[in-house]
């Protein structure tokens, strides 16, 4: 591979050339897709806003390298905020699209060289530039407390704050101020951040970690002491495991900054074992964001696992998992949905979870149907509807009346 790169050192301390997994280059696809619907979206519907503001806290080289396991060749994988930066430039076509800002920060010198090298080689594609890019290179936290008052300035923007680090490392303290300290900046906010779980093995907790900056960052994190973390991971399976760090980061996400669970939705990532890495957690004060998030990811992920299904043989599968379902007790496992990837994104089984959620219960509206959709965590209420309707009715004998004046009306047998 070439190193085009005028920072290039040919060292291990060089960004340039940093190796990524397969569970990393899903999601950095998968946000794409999300932050390719977002822009247009905001502004189309939202006439208060002339554009929109991407902030990347911990954006890393802008490139990395993947080297793929069956041709053993390398490839370069563009990072969020180069890929930002290209959607941004494309959308700023739109007349409605009146102002775009890139924000992005890191605290390595390095990487934000990187990222500069980078962005001019991308803006030699558009003419005029019509994206303001702003770099920083600061610690995270005093970078959040640093931009609120820059955020707060463009009050006809949205923002997506995008929060991806890439060891363990969720400053609440600073996310709290960001949002408790401007509600106009709350009120146009949208965040994401990238949550890896624990059952990564280049990243799991090593029993008894004696350097105490590590250890300061999960206690940090977590809001817990290390030996009670590890105390609540005992005789867990990687799933479990994964389960308890996600529910303990959205409980303290809820608490520290005030959020209410159902703004909240998150979507598993997963790598080529079929085991979940990442959780892409979300938060919006608009429904019609969450669910937006939801719709986006379930297409991107359900399209591209179910391509990679086919070509995998059938001596690949995995072990059977658990699924968390919110407040509802989980249902009891059936062979068909043998793996979680298929909990997730699956309509079958989204449609037996719904059929036992209202087992026995007649005439049950659309609209009660959609809002029980819009403030799930992570099954969508928009591109399943037709599939949906049809698995009820031919897997679950739910009985699907429409009378005038009345509207569409679900009938749940017993299950």
């Amino acid at each position: 591979m070439s190193h085009d790169c005028e920072y290039y050192n040919g060292n291990n301390d060089c960004y340039f050339g940093r190796k990524i997994h397969i569970g990393t280059v899903n999601k950095l696809d998968t946000m794409e897709k999300y932050i390719e619907a977002w822009p247009l979206k905001v502004v189309q519907f939202q006439e208060k806003y002339n554009g929109v503001i991407f902030v990347d806290a911990m954006c890393g080289p802008g490139e990395y390298v993947y080297t793929d396991k069956k041709t053993q060749k390398e490839k370069t994988i563009q990072g969020t905020s180069l890929r930002v930066y290209n959607i941004l430039s494309k959308y700023r076509k739109n007349p409605k699209m009146q102002k775009a800002y890139l924000m992005i920060n890191d605290h390595n010198e390095q990487a934000i060289k990187c990222q500069k090298c980078r962005i001019e080689r991308e803006s030699k594609k558009y003419y005029p530039q019509k994206v303001v890019v702003h770099y920083s290179q600061r610690d995270v936290s005093e970078y959040i407390e640093q931009i609120i008052q820059a955020l707060s300035a463009k009050s006809d923007c949205h923002i997506l704050f995008f929060y991806d680090p890439f060891k363990v490392d969720i400053r609440w303290a600073a996310l709290e101020k960001l949002f408790r300290r401007n509600i106009d900046v709350r009120n146009r906010i949208d965040l994401i951040i990238t949550h890896f779980h624990q059952n990564d093995p280049s990243r799991a907790i090593p029993r008894g970690i004696k350097d105490p900056q590590k250890r300061a960052r999960y206690e940090q994190t977590y809001e817990m002491q290390l030996e009670a973390i590890e105390n609540n991971l005992k005789n867990l399976t990687g799933y479990e495991r994964s389960k308890w760090f996600r529910d303990r980061m959205v409980e303290i996400m809820c608490r520290r900054l005030s959020i209410k669970p159902d703004q909240v939705a998150y979507a598993p990532i997963f790598n080529s074992r079929d085991s979940s890495v990442y959780d892409i957690v979300f938060f919006s004060n608009s429904k019609r964001a969450k669910d937006l998030f939801k719709s986006t990811i379930y297409k991107t992920i359900n399209e591209h696992y179910k391509s990679v299904a086919k070509s995998k043989p059938e001596s690949e599968n995995h072990q059977q998992l658990s699924l968390d379902l919110g407040d509802i007790e989980e249902l009891t496992p059936k062979e068909e949905f043998n793996k979680d990837i298929d909990r997730y994104y699956s309509v079958s089984y989204f449609a037996r979870y719904i059929a036992e959620r209202f087992s026995g219960k007649k005439g049950i509206s659309k609209d009660t149907l959609e809002s029980f959709l819009f403030n799930h965590p992570f099954i969508p209420s928009q591109g399943i509807k037709v599939e949906l309707d049809n698995t009820l009715k031919n897997d679950y004998q739910v009985k699907i009346t429409q009378k005038r004046g009345e509207g569409k009306r679900y009938h749940f047998p017993e299950a």
